[in-house]
């Protein structure tokens, strides 16, 4: 039984340590843009967009 609360014991300090690190890790590889758009390429035409009118197929797959 303690041999499994050491191992228990030594699972939480290595998490608590992982789990720091990276909160912590302020270095970012990439620049991200604040202004970003999704851009949906189809050959189908949305007739709403509107929720609440979104009842055909592509308007409701877009939503």
């Amino acid at each position: 039984m303690e041999n499994k609360n050491i191992i228990i014991g030594v699972v939480v300090i290595v998490l608590v340590v992982a789990l720091g690190y990276m909160a912590f890790d302020t270095e970012t590889t990439e620049e991200i843009p604040e202004d970003r758009e999704l851009v949906v390429g189809t050959t189908d035409t949305a007739t709403t967009l509107d929720p609440a009118n979104a009842y055909d197929y592509f308007s409701s797959a877009i939503l």
